[in-house]
């Protein structure tokens, strides 16, 4: 069963909102003019630099949480169409991008973290193996950032190439007249059990957090209490309470997303013969 689509859509239009308050937020800060005297006045030009990345990381993460937004947002058209049983295309809306737009953001997004990450680990690899020749003994640690940069790859290739191009596969069948072979091979290539698996994983990362939010609570709250007073230390506390389950909330409806992607995929890869129903 699928979640209700009104968590999909208010999640996806908060989480533009929120986009947008940063974007606006950085512009200002990075048009605003400031006045330079003493020593920061020789560091001028740093400024002015970072001011322009602030820019230019401004409009990349913007466009991120649009990506993000519409496709989202589509996802849920896509459920509705789906329960509503019609034989005819699904019309898509004029702000979505075509499903190559999602496709490509996908991969873009992947290969580039992938390449950073590649990098990183054969740093990590000559750190090892010239450490272990100089010790004459093999050095483990620099093995965890390379463990961590592989389970970061794991990750981005899951969280952007496979969801997007479901996404983008999806969109392309609800969205046709016809369902063509082409189609159907791409369609069969998707691999609904990284999906899953990333649904299992956030559900885990959710009851980690939980266990350690709640140890941290216990062991802060009497030095907190004890600091600014009783009734301070739970206000702190109701606080944090609320804003720490509005995240795991958030992340809770992320993993059902994933997991619902999943599904519609599996949904018609059987409807199309491309998989058994037994599974």
């Amino acid at each position: 069963m699928y979640a209700r689509t009104i968590f999909y859509r208010a999640y996806s239009i908060l989480m533009l909102i929120a986009g947008i308050f940063g974007f606006i937020s950085s512009i200002i800060f990075a048009f605003t003019d400031l006045e330079y005297s003493g020593i920061f006045s020789s560091m001028q030009l740093f400024f002015i630099a970072l001011k322009i990345a602030l820019v230019i990381l401004s409009f990349i993460s913007i466009f991120f949480c649009y990506m993000e937004f519409s496709s989202m947002y589509v996802f849920a058209d896509m459920i509705q169409y789906e329960k509503s049983g019609t034989n005819l295309p699904m019309i898509k809306k004029s702000f979505i991008f075509s499903p190559k737009v999602y496709n490509l953001f996908g991969t873009v997004i992947f290969t580039i973290f992938t390449i950073n990450m590649v990098c990183a680990a054969i740093t990590c690899l000559i750190i090892i193996i010239s450490q272990s020749i100089a010790t004459n003994s093999f050095n483990c640690l620099p093995v965890i950032p390379l463990a961590l940069i592989i389970g970061l790859n794991v990750i981005c290739y899951i969280n952007y190439y496979v969801r997007y191009k479901s996404i983008s596969v999806l969109m392309k069948i609800t969205t046709s007249k016809e369902i063509t072979e082409p189609l159907k091979q791409s369609l069969a290539e998707l691999n609904s059990k990284w999906l899953r698996g990333y649904c299992v994983f956030l559900f885990v990362v959710c009851v980690v957090l939980s266990v350690l939010f709640l140890v941290l609570l216990f062991v802060v709250f009497g030095s907190i209490s004890a600091l600014f007073g009783l009734y301070f230390a739970i206000a702190i506390t109701v606080a944090g309470v609320l804003v720490f389950s509005v995240y795991i909330i958030c992340i809770g409806i992320f993993g059902c997303y994933v997991d619902n992607i999943a599904k519609m995929v599996e949904h018609y890869q059987i409807k199309f013969g491309l998989i058994s129903n037994r599974r």
